[in-house]
């Protein structure tokens, strides 16, 4: 092997380190989102549209950070390179979520998970009743609802939430592989 060959691989950034830095940096803004939206007001937690823009945002930091790391390694990268890198990306970014989430709502402010849950659940049966549901089927629902949410609050309950949402992290990183990916042009003699 030539020097100057090794020295490129050796130069050229792994898939899954720029994936963890990916992730700290899409988790760390995350944090001070959610951080931010806490100290200005607490009750935002429980707007519908907040996870959406939250979601939005993370999907296009991870493709942005995709996109600049295949300019790193040569401009082409394979969609199961770009894939890892986006799952990866998802995975730490979700690590840290979680645990900031678990530091918010058991530590830093207890009373936060009784807040959102109570605003959710209003919201949720003022839905309910626009949409002709009886009472005894709103309170069951409700019932329900209540005990997974005080369930996913808790520690323990929001590493399984975590776990469970890592399916759509595989799903979000087959979109952003398939928008990050770029084959080589076949070679031509």
């Amino acid at each position: 092997m030539t020097e100057e060959l090794q020295n490129t691989i050796e130069n050229t950034p792994s898939k899954i380190v720029h994936g963890v830095k990916t992730g700290g940096i899409v988790g760390g803004v995350m944090v001070v989102i959610s951080l931010l939206l806490y100290i200005v007001n607490p009750s935002t937690f429980a707007a519908s549209w907040l996870n959406l823009s939250l979601l939005v945002l993370s999907f296009g930091i991870v493709i942005y950070f995709g996109l600049q790391f295949r300019k790193l390694v040569g401009g082409y990268l394979s969609f199961g390179d770009a894939f890892v890198h986006g799952f990866i990306s998802f995975l730490i970014a979700g690590f840290m979520g979680t645990l900031f989430n678990i530091l918010l709502f058991n530590v830093i402010d207890p009373d936060l998970a009784r807040l959102i849950m109570d605003t959710t659940i209003d919201n949720t049966i003022a839905l309910f009743e626009k949409l002709g549901m009886t009472g005894s089927q709103i309170d069951e629902t409700v019932e329900k609802m209540e005990k997974d949410m005080i369930d996913g609050f808790k520690p323990l309950g929001a590493i399984k939430n975590y776990l469970i949402v890592s399916i759509f992290y595989v799903i979000a990183a087959l979109i952003s592989g398939a928008i990050v990916k770029k084959k080589k042009p076949e070679e031509k003699f």
